[in-house]
């Protein structure tokens, strides 16, 4: 069976989408990460 697409633009793609959904899993922890670790305040998240 002949692959579409060469090698290399599969494990790119592979690597950019488990990038993507690593980023997005941190996003909602971040705000907990900075306050219990560094002791950051919540004045920090307002805009």
């Amino acid at each position: 069976m002949k692959h579409f697409l060469p090698r290399t633009i599969i494990i790119l793609g592979l690597v950019s989408f488990l990038n993507d959904t690593a980023s997005e899993m941190i996003t909602p922890l971040l705000p907990l990460f900075l306050t219990t670790t560094l002791g950051t305040g919540a004045a920090i998240f307002q805009e």
